[in-house]
Order: structure tokens, then sequence, then C-alpha cells
């Protein structure tokens, strides 16, 4: 949250990056292959901030609105999980820092 407050998110704002954040690594690893490592990504552009955690796809397919991330669905401006080639996948979201 470091790198959202450099780049001038603070306060309520950055604190709710915070819980999503943790919201998406919590499913990545719960859902994940348990010796996986994982990459977290934060960009701050055109009033977005965009947090996404990249790790190996999860064992069995996850449904397209797992309730575990119903936090992330509520509190963020757009969300999704997309898959890669290569066997990882990608969750993500972006919170508006603009109105």
């Amino acid at each position: 949250m470091r790198t959202a407050a450099a780049a001038g998110v603070g306060g309520p704002l950055n604190q709710v990056i915070e819980v999503l954040t943790a919201e998406l690594v919590a499913e990545v690893v719960r859902t994940g292959d348990p010796e996986g490592v994982l990459r977290i990504e934060l960009r701050v552009a055109d009033g977005t901030v965009r947090v996404s955690v990249t790790a190996p796809a999860p064992l069995t397919p996850a449904p397209a609105n797992p309730p575990s991330l119903a936090l992330v669905e509520v509190l963020s401006t757009s969300w999704g999980t997309w898959p890669h080639a290569d066997g990882e996948r990608t969750v993500w979201f972006d919170v508006a820092t603009a109105s």
C-alpha cells in the first residue's frame, strides 16, 4: 500500500485497496497450487488503481463469481479473472481514485 500512497492514493481508499488485495491473494492461495509462486502488481493511472494477482491456475475450475470474492464485487469499480496459455491465471480489480 506504500506504492499506492506514493502515487497519491491515501486515506480510506488506500485501506479499501489493501483489503481487496488481501481478498485476491486469499482466493488465489485457497484455490491454487500450494507450491506455486504468486505475483502482485499495482498500477495507478488515469484515475484508477488496478491490482492484479497472477499465480498457477486452480487445480479445479473456479466458478465465474466465487462467493469468496463478494467483497471485491461490492467495493471495486470492476474486477475479473483470465487464464493464461502458460497455465497461470490472473485475478484483478480496479478502484476509481477520482469521481
